[in-house]
């Protein structure tokens, strides 16, 4: 038979099948813990159904060395080692965050800039007796809310919480008793202006001191943030629908990060949470189940320290993360590849994000509150998700605020890199301030 092999070919044939069901043996054994604490469909089916369809084949090519199974081990060969190859780039270019943590940005020219994980800074803050986490967003949320039905919509409370260090030294503020960045007083009576937003209405990056709410107070106006680092428009929304009326405000700001709002919503309308407080408007008592929300997010937090500190401790853990693929999974950002312009981005203004802001105005004006909405720019036009489509975005999302009746705050000015760390970065302290007097 033609498909038949030479004795020398058929040996290497049943070795190299031999070698590949024992190696997809092992990666299922470790890949088992992941799939106890996650058994989700995707990882059942690449930790549990691809490493037993590959040992299937392994088998088959031991039993039978013929021409087809050797095409495939040399195929698949190739497949793995490519993988691999760039793995060890990765590891090389780009460490994994906790062999060389995740290289925050950081300003240029900065000597002995602080390069550690909000998780490292904290973890090893707790291991000196202080009470700290990470700042928290979007995913673990989501990761809370599909093991327990909880969707927590911000922090840990009462807590000191790790920001950023965009200019080499990381800043820390103490949470309220809903786990925002404000003092714990501003919810013992109505707030004047109530500002929703992302990690900029958050006060990323610079002292709780110079944010922009803390900024709003020192000039005499009783400002309360519900910024988070990561929200979009939906989970904006759903902060409104639950903490509005606990803040009793007079004005509520929307603030409308042109970098990355539209692509945020694309990617909360998977949040079946999220998507419910559009449809229905009604609250689930989330500020209510705080003490919940604490005890499963610092559960989540505790769950990634244990996974640090296995790292460090631990060889195998060690090679495990390489195994796994770690670093080149967390490093192919494939959908920021797409091309622009191509609405699968997300980064377009669509009959959705109407209805979100259609939603907020109306969840405002039930608190009897004034509705504004504030366009806050990126420092440049490529420096973001959605940057480079702000020439086709902004004029529509002006345009329908305006037509919506709402009250247009539009802080172009802050495009001018005087307010910014650098590019790309957060603003800096004069930043935050001139939204501070734009919003009074």
């Amino acid at each position: 038979m033609t498909n038949q092999l030479p004795q020398r070919l058929a040996r290497a044939t049943r070795i190299a099948g031999a070698l590949l069901t024992v190696a997809c043996a092992g990666a299922c054994a470790i890949a088992t813990p992941t799939l106890v604490r996650d058994p989700s469909g995707a990882r059942i089916i690449i930790y549990g159904a691809l490493p037993l369809a590959l040992a299937l084949f392994g088998l088959y090519a031991v039993r039978r060395p013929n021409a087809a199974a050797l095409s495939g081990l040399v195929t698949l060969g190739a497949i793995i080692v490519g993988l691999y190859g760039i793995e060890l780039g990765t590891l090389v270019f780009f460490p994994h965050r906790y062999a060389r943590p995740y290289r925050v940005l950081a300003q240029p020219g900065v000597r002995d800039a602080d390069t550690r994980a909000p998780l490292v800074v904290a973890t090893e803050m707790q291991e000196h007796g202080v009470d700290a986490v990470p700042r928290l967003y979007r995913p673990y949320f989501r990761q809370v809310a599909g093991a327990s039905g909880i969707r927590p919509l911000s922090g840990v409370s009462g807590v000191l919480t790790v920001m950023c260090a965009e200019d080499g030294r990381y800043r820390t503020y103490k949470s309220d008793r809903f786990g925002f960045s404000n003092p714990d007083s501003v919810w013992n009576s109505a707030a004047d202006v109530v500002i929703l937003g992302d990690s900029f209405m958050l006060g990323e990056c610079v002292d709780p001191s110079m944010t922009v709410a803390a900024q709003l107070r020192t000039r005499g106006v009783h400002a309360t943030s519900l910024g988070v680092s990561g929200n979009g428009p939906l989970s904006e929304l759903a902060t409104l629908i639950e903490f509005g009326s606990l803040a009793r405000p007079k004005t509520v700001v929307w603030v409308y990060y042109e970098g990355n709002d539209l692509a945020d919503l694309a990617n909360e309308l998977s949040d079946s949470v999220l998507v419910s407080y559009l449809a229905s408007g009604t609250p689930r008592s989330v500020a209510m189940r705080q003490p919940q929300v604490d005890s499963l997010l610092r559960a989540a937090i505790a769950a990634d320290q244990r996974e640090y500190r296995a790292y460090l401790s631990a060889p195998f853990a060690r090679a495990r993360f390489t195994l796994l693929l770690k670093s080149t999974r967390s490093k192919l950002m494939l959908p920021e590849l797409k091309r622009i312009g191509d609405p699968s981005t997300g980064c377009v203004v669509d009959s959705t994000f109407e209805r979100v802001l259609v939603a907020g105005r109306d969840a405002a004006r039930r608190l009897g509150a004034e509705f504004r909405f504030a366009y806050l720019p990126t420092d440049a036009r490529d420096a973001d998700k959605c940057s480079r489509e702000a020439s086709v975005t902004r004029p529509q999302v002006l345009a329908l605020v305006k037509r919506l009746g709402i009250q247009v705050t539009d802080l172009e000015e802050l495009r001018t890199a005087e307010f910014w760390r650098f590019r790309g970065s957060h603003m800096n302290e004069r930043g935050y301030g001139r939204v501070a007097d734009a919003l009074r």
